[in-house]
C-alpha cells in the first residue's frame, strides 16, 4: 500500500517522511496558511477530507463487489447450461425467465427495483456464456492434467466414432489413484480428419501427451473395443503401442462389454433364423408409416403389455433384448394384423419357432441385465468380474437343472398359456442353447480370465495363492517380483488389516501403507486403476451426438471438447480462478 494525499488523490512511493513533506510544501504550499497547524479548522477540513476519501472508497468497493457477483453468477448459469447440454443462446432465455418471475415474486418487496436491476445486470449474452465455459473448461482441464502428473500410475479407455458432420472423433478415458481414492475422467477428445487407422490413433495420442507433458512410462492398462485398428496385433493401436522401444509394460484388454454383446448374438442358427424373421417383420411394420399407425391403433383395441413395437438396432447392446421382448408379447396382434394384409408368415405360427423366440428371449434379457450389470462409471475391475462369475454360475447352478422353468418366465408361460406348444419344447435342446452359452462366456473372456488371480487378491488378498498371481505380476512388474511375493505374504499375515476388509474394498487398500509394503501398494493401485470397459467413452459419444446435433453441427472442435468435458466431469471448476481469467480478458479490450 502506498501513502495517499487527502488534498490532490496522489500517491507516493513510500511513507518516507521527507518525501511526505516536500509534496506537500511544493504541491500544497498555501495550505497552511488557510488551514493553520493546530486550529479548530484544520481539524475540521482534514476529517472532511477523510469522511470524502472514506466514501469514495465504499462506492468503489460496493460497484466492484456487485461486478463480482454478477460475473459468478454467470459462471454458474453458464456452469448449468453446459452440464445439461444446453446451447449457448438459452442463457438469454434464462435472464428472460428471471425477470418475469421476479416481477410476480417480489411485487411486495420494498427491494423490488434493487432486484430487478441486479437481474438485469447479469451478464448472459451466448457470447458472454460461451466465453465463461471456455473457462470453466479450461480449468477443469488444468485441474486434471495437474493431477494427472501428480499420480503414480494411470490406465486409460479408446475408443473411435464418428459425430454429426461425419468427423472421427477418438475419446480417451483415463482412470488414476488421487489421495485415498481414484478420479476417472475424460482426457480429451481428439478429431481424426483422415484415416482411422492403428497408426493415426496412435500418433494422435502421442502427440496429445507430448504437447501436455504426459508420461507413458506410467501407464497401467489400455482397454479398446474389439475393431482391429485398436485391438490388432500388428497394425491395431494396441499392438503398435507395445512394439515401441518405450513402451511401458502394460496390460490390454478387450472391452468386457462389447464381448458379452457378442455372447448374446448367439451362434446357434435356429435363434439366428428367428431373430433374422423378428427383424424383417418389425421393419415391415414400423418403417412404414400407414402400416405403423394401423398396428397401434390395432394395439390399442387390446389389454397388451407394451403399446408399440421398436425398431432393432445392431449397435446398441441393449436391443436385442427389447425388441423380442415387444415382439412375443404382441404376438397375436402382429399375426392378426399381417393377415389383414395378406402378408402371411408361417414361421410365426409355428409352434416349434414360437418356442425358440420364447426362449430367445429369456435368454436376452438374462444379457440385458448382466449387460446393465457391468455398465457404469468407477467400476472395480473386481466388481465386473464378480458379475460374470455369478452370470456364468447361475447357468450351470440354476438355469440347466430348471425344468420347471421358473428362471425363464417368457418361455414358461408361453408353454403353459397353451398346452399344444408343451410337446414341441424339447429339454434336450434346452440344455445344448445353455451349454453353448457358458461356452461362448469361457472363451470370450479369456484376455481377462488369465488375470483373475489378481482380481481375486485385489478383493480379498487373505484367501489367494501367491503364484496364481504370477502372469500379472510378470507383466506389470517383471524386476520386483521377489519383493512383491514377500510382501504379499507380509500383508496375509497382517490380522489388524484383515478386519477392515469388510469396510469395503477401496478402503482397505486405502490403508495398506505404501511405506510398509512398497512394491504391493503400487500394484494394487495399478490394478483398481484398470479399465474394464469403454462404457465411458460409449456414453461420452452420447453426450457428444447431443451437444454437437444437427441443429448445432457448425459447432467448432475446441467448444465440442470443452462441453463435453464439463458435461461428464466429477471436477468442480475454481471460481476464482476463472474470475481471474474474465479479468484478464476484460483488461485486455483496453
Amino acid at each position: 500500500m502506498n501513502p495517499l494525499c487527502l488534498l490532490c488523490k496522489e500517491t507516493r512511493a513510500c511513507f518516507k517522511r521527507s518525501n511526505l513533506e516536500r509534496h506537500f510544501k511544493t504541491a500544497h504550499p498555501k495550505f497552511n496558511e488557510s488551514y493553520p497547524p493546530g486550529s479548530e479548522l484544520r481539524k475540521r477540513k482534514i476529517a472532511q477530507l477523510t469522511a470524502s476519501l472514506c466514501e469514495q472508497q465504499k462506492r468503489i468497493h460496493r460497484t466492484t463487489s456487485t461486478a463480482a457477483r454478477l460475473t459468478e453468477a454467470s459462471c454458474e448459469i453458464a456452469w448449468i447450461l453446459a452440464r445439461a447440454k444446453k446451447l449457448f443462446s438459452d442463457s438469454e432465455i434464462v435472464k428472460d425467465c428471471f425477470l418475469a418471475s421476479a416481477e410476480i415474486l417480489f411485487t411486495d418487496f420494498d427491494n423490488k427495483d434493487a432486484i430487478l436491476k441486479q437481474i438485469k445486470g447479469l451478464q448472459l449474452s451466448d457470447s458472454t456464456i460461451m466465453r465463461r465455459m471456455e473457462d470453466i473448461g479450461k480449468d477443469i482441464r488444468d485441474q486434471l492434467l495437474a493431477d494427472l502428473r501428480a499420480a503414480p500410475c494411470f490406465s486409460i479407455a479408446v475408443d473411435e466414432s464418428t459425430d454429426v458432420t461425419d468427423v472421427a472423433q477418438l475419446c480417451l478415458w483415463v482412470r488414476f489413484p488421487k489421495e485415498n481414492s481414484f478420479r476417472e475422467e475424460m482426457l480429451c477428445l481428439l478429431p481424426l480428419h483422415g484415416q482411422t487407422r492403428g497408426e493415426d490413433i496412435l500418433n494422435a495420442l502421442l502427440v496429445f501427451f507430448e504437447e501436455n507433458h504426459l508420461s507413458w512410462s506410467k501407464l497401467a492398462s489400455v482397454c479398446t473395443d474389439g475393431a482391429p485398428s485398436m485391438r490388432g496385433k500388428e497394425k491395431g493401436l494396441v499392438g503398435l503401442m507395445k512394439k515401441r522401444d518405450e513402451r511401458p509394460n502394460f496390460i490390454s484388454f478387450h472391452c468386457i462389454i462389447h464381448q458379452e454383446a457378442l455372447v448374446s448374438k448367439l451362434r446357434n442358427n435356429e435363434f439366428q433364423n428367428v431373430m433374422q424373421r423378428v427383424v424383417h417383420v418389425v421393419n415391415y411394420i414400423v418403417s412404414r408409416a400407414l402400416n405403423h399407425r394401423q398396428l397401434r391403433q390395432l394395439i390399442q383395441d387390446y389389454d397388451t403389455e407394451y403399446s408399440d413395437l421398436v425398431l432393432h438396432s445392431e449397435v446398441r447392446w441393449l436391443s436385442r433384448g427389447k425388441v423380442l421382448e415387444r415382439f412375443l408379447s404382441l404376438l397375436p396382434e402382429i399375426n392378426t394384423f399381417l393377415d389383414s394384409k395378406g402378408k402371411h408368415q408361417p414361421e410365426l405360427k409355428d409352434p416349434h419357432w414360437i418356442i425358440q423366440l420364447a426362449l430367445l428371449t429369456d435368454i436376452t434379457c438374462h444379457l440385458n441385465s448382466l449387460n446393465l450389470q457391468l455398465q457404469g462409471r468407477d467400476k472395480l475391475p473386481s466388481d465386473m468380474m464378480r458379475a460374470v462369475r455369478a452370470f456364468q454360475n447361475k447357468i450351470t447352478a440354476l438355469w440347466i437343472p430348471d425344468r420347471e422353468l421358473i428362471h425363464f418366465p417368457k418361455l414358461r408361460a408361453t408353454t403353459t398359456s397353451d398346452p399344444s406348444l408343451q410337446q414341441h419344447f424339447s429339454y434336450t435342446g434346452f440344455v445344448e442353447v445353455l451349454e453353448e452359452l457358458k461356452g461362448e462366456f469361457e472363451s470370450r473372456f479369456s484376455d481377462v480370465t488369465e488375470h483373475k488371480g489378481i482380481f481375486n487378491f485385489i478383493e480379498n488378498p487373505f484367501h489367494v495363492d501367491v503364484s496364481s498371481l504370477t502372469p500379472t505380476i510378470t507383466q506389470l512388474c517383471p524386476g520386483n517380483r521377489a519383493a512383491l511375493e514377500s510382501e504379499i505374504i507380509e500383508l496375509q499375515t497382517n490380522t489388524i488389516l484383515q478386519v477392515e476388509l469388510r469396510a469395503g474394498v477401496g478402503h482397505f487398500w486405502s490403508l495398506v501403507s505404501e511405506a510398509d509394503f512398497p512394491t504391493l501398494k503400487p500394484l494394487a493401485q495399478k490394478v483398481m486403476s484398470f479399465f474394464m470397459s469403454t462404457y465411458t467413452c460409449e456414453s461420452t459419444f452420447s453426450t457428444m451426438n447431443t451437444i454437437k446435433r444437427k441443429q448445432r453441427n457448425r459447432l467448432t472442435h475446441a467448444h465440442l471438447e470443452c462441453l463435453t468435458v464439463i458435461a461428464t466431469t466429477n471436477y468442480k471448476y475454481n471460481i476464482k480462478k476463472v474470475k481471474d481469467m474474465h479479468a484478464s480478458f476484460r483488461s485486455s479490450q483496453y
